[in-house]
C-alpha cells in the first residue's frame, strides 16, 4: 500500500466515516471568503441569495446561491450574529451581539430605524414558528425574547439558564427549549400559558439543539461531552443520547426539511457529523474548515451552509439525491425497514394541553391491526 494510500485510510478510521458508499457522497461544492467570524446563514423566500452575518466585520454579506457569489455587503455596526429575512420581502431583521437587540435592514442595504432593543448578548434568531415568530437568545440577560417578524416587535420575554444559546420550539410554536450554556441546563418554556416549566439539567455547556420532527423529542448538543442528549417534549426528560461519531467540541445541530438527517458541527475536530434520524447512528464526518460555527440547510433541502470562523470562510456541502427524497414518497417497505413505527393517541401530550400526536416511537415494530406495545410499564392497544 502506498503512503498516501496508507494516509487516507488512517484519516478514514479516526473520522468513523467507513461507511457504505449506498449513502451517497457528501461533496464540497463552493467555498468563499466572507470575512471575519461569519454567523448565522439565511435565504430569501425563493433561496436565490444568502445572508450571512459576518460579526468581525460588522456587516451582512450578500450571496449569489445559485452562482455562490458575493454580490454586495450591508454595514451592520454592533457585531451582527443573527440575520433573517423579513416576510414582507424586502428587509431584513439583524441581531446585534454588542448593540443588542434587533435592527431593521433594507435588503438592498440601508438601516430603516424602529430598532428593537435588549441588553448586549443578542445572538442568532431562529424559526420562524407559528404566526412568523421568531426566538432569540440573550446571552448577557439570561433571557430569551419571542420576536413577532410581521409586526417588528418583541412580544414577550422569559428568564432562562446562565449564558443562553440559541432557542428551539416545536412545530406549533408550544413549546420553546433554550440551553444554557454555562449552567448545564435546558429551560423549557410553555409560550402559550406565558410561563417557564421546568429547568432541565443535561450536562457539560449544552450549546445548541433542534426539535425533532414529529415535535416528540428536543435534541440539544452537549459540547463539553462530546454527544447529542434526546429530551422527550412531554415529560422533559433524557430518553436517549448518541456520542459514538460525535467529534470533539460539538456546538449545535440542524435537520435538513424533510426531517431524515441531521448535521452537527465539532468545532475541535473541524468537521460535520451526519447523523441518519431513523437509526439515530453517524454515517459521515465531513472536514471542514477550521471552527465551524453555525450551519443552515438551504430550503431545497439539497445544501449545507457551514460557516467556519477559524479561517473567516463560507462552505457549502451538496447533500446527496438519496436523502433528498420525503420518506412520504418513499415505498412502504423501505420506509418500515429502516425507520420507526409511531403510535398516535389523544392524551396530554405538552403540559396541560389535549392534543393528537406520536406518544412514541417503538424501533423496528412490524404494523398489525390491531396490536398491543408496551410502554413505559403499561400495555397500549393500536387501532
Amino acid at each position: 500500500m502506498s503512503r498516501r494510500a496508507s494516509g487516507l485510510t488512517l484519516l478514514c478510521l479516526a473520522l468513523a466515516v467507513c461507511t457504505s458508499t449506498s449513502d451517497g457522497d457528501f461533496e464540497v461544492i463552493a467555498q468563499l471568503d466572507v470575512g471575519r467570524n461569519p454567523h448565522q446563514i439565511s435565504f430569501s423566500e425563493d433561496g436565490r441569495t444568502a445572508y450571512v452575518a459576518t460579526a468581525g466585520e460588522d456587516r451582512i454579506t450578500v450571496i449569489d446561491a445559485v452562482r455562490y457569489e458575493i454580490v454586495g455587503t450591508i454595514p451592520v455596526p454592533g457585531t451582527p450574529l443573527g440575520v433573517i429575512p423579513l416576510p414582507n420581502g424586502k428587509d431584513l431583521a439583524v441581531a446585534r451581539f454588542d448593540a443588542g437587540g434587533v435592527a431593521r435592514y433594507a435588503r438592498n442595504g440601508g438601516a430603516l430605524g424602529g430598532d428593537r432593543g435588549t441588553s448586549a448578548g443578542a445572538s442568532l434568531i431562529t424559526g420562524p414558528y407559528a404566526g412568523d415568530r421568531y426566538l432569540v437568545s440573550v446571552e448577557a440577560a439570561d433571557s430569551v425574547h419571542v420576536f413577532d417578524a410581521r409586526a417588528f416587535t418583541f412580544v414577550a420575554s422569559y428568564p432562562t439558564g446562565d449564558r443562553p444559546f440559541p432557542a428551539a420550539a416545536t412545530s406549533d410554536g408550544r413549546l420553546a427549549f433554550v440551553p444554557g450554556y454555562s449552567d448545564g441546563t435546558v429551560t423549557v418554556i410553555d409560550l402559550f400559558n406565558d410561563r417557564v416549566l421546568e429547568t432541565v439539567s443535561v450536562g457539560d455547556r449544552p450549546s445548541g439543539g433542534a426539535v425533532l420532527p414529529g415535535d416528540i423529542e428536543y435534541a440539544v448538543v452537549v459540547r463539553g461531552e462530546n454527544r447529542v442528549a434526546f429530551i422527550s417534549t412531554a415529560s422533559h426528560v433524557e430518553v436517549g443520547q448518541l456520542s459514538e461519531g460525535i467529534g470533539e467540541s460539538p456546538f449545535s445541530i440542524v435537520i435538513t426539511p424533510n426531517g431524515r438527517l441531521a448535521f452537527v458541527n465539532n468545532t475541535a475536530s473541524h468537521d460535520i457529523s451526519v447523523i441518519d434520524l431513523a437509526d439515530r447512528r453517524v454515517i459521515r464526518r465531513i472536514p471542514v474548515p477550521d471552527i465551524p460555527i453555525v450551519m443552515s440547510v438551504h430550503p431545497s433541502g439539497g445544501e449545507l451552509w457551514v460557516s467556519s470562523e477559524g479561517v473567516h470562510r463560507l462552505t457549502v456541502i451538496s447533500i446527496p439525491e438519496v436523502w433528498r427524497d420525503d420518506p412520504r414518497d418513499l415505498p412502504a417497505t423501505a420506509v418500515l425497514g429502516s425507520q420507526v413505527t409511531e403510535v398516535a393517541v389523544m392524551g396530554m401530550i405538552h403540559s396541560g394541553y389535549w392534543s393528537c400526536g406520536a406518544f412514541r416511537r417503538t424501533r423496528r415494530v412490524t404494523p398489525q391491526r390491531p396490536q398491543r406495545l408496551r410502554v413505559r410499564g403499561a400495555d397500549v392497544r393500536v387501532h
